[in-house]
């Protein structure tokens, strides 16, 4: 640290820093098997390979980044679903891009939210504790955080006739980066050179149409909370408007969701004013279509309280282990089914994602015919509805309406598309042979419709296609690879690590196909040779990945497919250590519910 006592790059960039970076934060967001928390740009083989070479890739990375010679990649981009066809972009960046985001940020992170007030949140990773809280909810998670800001709200709409209710047009995308930077430079102890490098990272992550260059550059969406946690405090000015309003249980800011509560008509449009005013001052602006004044009961009756508070008291019991009688849940969904269209209230799609979630808990089969329907009409609503969805059987007809939707859809929500095969890889099955024929079908067609304009969701189809496929769909994935895919993609990757793995090429046959370019390729190519000369730690983190992975209500351990595609070349390697894993896992599936047990993979694992 220099005398002034600002932190340069040295006092970021050490070793044991990154390295705590990798461990706590990305590998272990990275290996998330919720549909939620899913990396839609994940690493055909779980990363792996970083974490075989970490000291040397750590120090390489440091080493770039102090010399001045570390270049951020251009981030890959997938469109999330809204609604009505609308999506966001949502920015992956290079393993080593979102390893230097991470440790900027995260050096900052304490000046930046140190001066954030109870009444102001951004969810996620905020699991700041307040006076109101007490110390097991510290890290009970960003959902009992909503549920603690909804209660806010609650109590908002007794106090108060009126409520406002606003949000930032096109929030992320519209944060004017120099004025953000400026307010780093003034609330942190980061040094010059360290956030012309936040600016750096920043700058790679714009879409450019047309080549043109950015007016503005906001912050990319990403998954690690970087831009959550610079957004979130870039809004301190507006807390500060409000800050005796929020001492007066009057004021609540969820990232750019704010709710103010008002005592009359005018008071609230004074309200919006102030709003206005301070946002402008930030280079913002309230989105005009999502601000309203509501009076207090029907602000009650858009949310839904009566029924959110419901399901808060059905959670209260399960939490505490009680007993909830499925004849007094299942009627609850229904009246909330019944609800005509057009009547609606605001809250219902949030209402009825929670009713996925608690059906999970209690084990109801309520939703379950109606899976489908609900994922083609709330699309947004998708990780829940498909968590829920996981905890049955696949079978054909399952995969026939999964492909259906794919269908209608028709590519639009890139993050749908995804998660669908994702879904296909990780559900419970029985490997028959029907189930295999089905999946197949819809790989191959996603594989040969896809390889070119969309390689990463062509990817996801080359896990289910050699996952549930035999020799002949491996030797197709072969002659892909060594005849079609010349550019150096994820789908490449994927192929090579399939074919890799069911032990059809070796590394050497690999490295010698033309157009290897990309760091990540090179290193997954150097680690498959790793693997081939038994080297010990690459094997170590191979069977360190293969191993149970904890999923979600009702637990059990789970498989992590791309890592499973490598099953067959480790057994070759260690006999000894897959004989071991073999156990572990066997132990683990004798007390797994029948309906539960994913019988293809254990089928690549040699469990039976």
């Amino acid at each position: 640290m220099t005398s002034d006592q600002t932190l340069g790059l040295a006092d970021i960039f050490g070793p044991e820093s990154l390295k705590f970076h990798w461990k706590r934060s990305l590998r272990t967001l990275k290996r998330r098997a919720a549909f939620s928390d899913f990396e839609l740009a994940h690493d055909p083989i779980e990363s792996v390979w970083f974490d075989w070479d970490l000291d040397a890739q750590v120090a390489l990375l440091v080493d770039d980044v102090c010399s001045g010679r570390y270049r951020p990649s251009p981030p890959e981009f997938v469109r999330e679903a809204k609604s009505l066809g609308l999506t966001r972009p949502c920015a992956f960046l290079a393993l080593r891009d979102q390893l230097v985001y991470k440790a900027l940020v995260s050096r900052a992170e304490v000046d930046l939210l140190a001066p954030s007030s109870p009444w102001a949140r951004f969810g996620r990773s905020d699991t700041k504790q307040t006076h109101e809280d007490s110390p097991g909810d510290r890290d009970s998670g960003w959902f009992r955080e909503w549920l603690r800001r909804q209660a806010k709200l609650w109590t908002m709409t007794e106090s108060h006739d009126y409520l406002v209710e606003t949000d930032i047009s096109n929030f992320f995308p519209s944060i004017p980066l120099q004025f953000l930077l400026d307010h780093v430079r003034a609330r942190t102890r980061l040094a010059d050179e360290p956030i012309r490098l936040v600016e750096k990272l920043i700058r790679e992550c714009d879409i450019i149409p047309g080549y043109r260059t950015s007016p503005i550059s906001g912050l990319p969406q990403e998954d690690y909370d970087c831009s959550r946690i610079l957004a979130h405090s870039y809004l301190a000015a507006l807390d500060q408007e409000f800050i005796h309003e929020g001492g007066q249980n009057q004021y609540s800011r969820w990232m750019d969701d704010v709710v103010i509560g008002a005592s009359s008509h005018t008071d609230a449009m004074h309200k919006i004013n102030r709003i206005q005013r301070s946002l402008e001052r930030l280079g913002l602006y309230p989105n005009s279509a999502k601000t309203r004044v509501i009076p207090s009961r029907q602000f009650e009756t858009d949310y839904m309280k009566v029924e959110n508070d419901r399901l808060g008291d059905f959670q209260v019991l399960w939490d505490t282990g009680v007993s909830i009688p499925l004849a007094e849940f299942d009627p609850c969904i229904k009246r909330h089914l019944g609800v005509p269209a057009d009547t609606r209230a605001k809250g219902w799609e949030r209402v009825l994602r929670r009713y996925y979630t608690a059906s999970r808990h209690l084990g109801s089969n309520y939703l379950r015919k109606r899976c489908v329907s609900h994922l083609t009409e709330f699309p947004g609503s998708a990780p829940a509805i498909l968590e829920y969805l996981r905890n049955y059987r696949l079978s054909p007809r399952m995969v026939s309406d999964l492909r259906e939707v794919a269908a209608r859809f028709g590519g639009i929500y890139e993050d749908i598309d995804l998660l669908l095969q994702e879904f296909i890889a990780t559900c419970p099955n029985d490997d028959s042979v029907h189930v295999r024929g089905a999946v197949v079908e819809w790989a191959r067609q996603v594989l040969s419709e896809f390889h070119e304009k969309a390689p990463r969701l062509a990817s996801a189809a080359v896990i289910n296609m050699a996952k549930f496929g035999g020799d002949s769909e491996i030797a197709g994935l072969s002659s892909l690879i060594c005849n079609d895919l010349v550019a150096d993609t994820v789908l490449r990757r994927q192929v090579a690590a399939a074919v890799f793995g069911a032990g059809v090429m070796n590394s050497r046959e690999l490295s010698t196909l033309p157009g290897w370019s990309d760091y990540e390729s090179l290193m997954t190519l150097r680690y498959f040779e790793a693997i081939e000369a038994r080297d010990e730690r690459a094997l170590g983190v191979a069977f360190g990945a293969l191993g149970p992975n904890d999923r979600g209500v009702p637990r059990r351990p789970a498989f992590r497919p791309r890592m499973a595609l490598l099953a067959a070349r480790l057994a070759d390697a260690a006999p000894e250590r897959i004989a071991q894993l073999r156990r572990t896992w066997r132990s683990s599936v004798l007390v797994m519910r029948p309906r539960l047990r994913d019988m293809a993979m254990e089928r690549l694992l040699g469990l039976r």
